[in-house]
């Protein structure tokens, strides 16, 4: 009897190990961070259009990775950097910190270039 209800056990457990890899499988489907291999241009015309794309979170992680990000920086006439342009780059450095404070996730492959 014994032998049978570790059998059950063995499959049981194969099971629930099968079950939780589908499900995680389906959910990264559904993934919308930029992992390393991914090579997306994206211009932000504005600071809030960055913002918004920063907000939005990826349905897999909760924390959606935007991949290496570099900031273009406007700079004023009379040599000030354009009020926007200082907006962004502040906004670019609140997302790294949040990024930076997050586990590594394995599926991603993210570097350390993307912070």
């Amino acid at each position: 009897m014994s032998e049978r209800l570790s059998s059950l056990r063995k499959r049981v457990a194969s099971v629930e190990r099968q079950t939780a890899d589908r499900a995680r499988r389906e959910k990264l489907a559904d993934c919308n961070c930029l992992s390393r291999g991914e090579m997306i241009v994206s211009f932000f015309a504005s600071p809030e259009q960055f913002e918004a794309a920063a907000n939005l979170p990826c349905p897999a992680h909760g924390f959606r990775r935007l991949g290496k990000i570099t900031v273009f920086v406007l700079v004023e006439e009379d040599g000030t950097i354009a009020e926007e342009s200082a907006r962004l780059s502040q906004l670019v450095e609140e997302y790294k910190l949040r990024l930076s404070q997050l586990p590594l996730s394995p599926e991603l492959e993210y570097d350390s270039e993307e912070l």
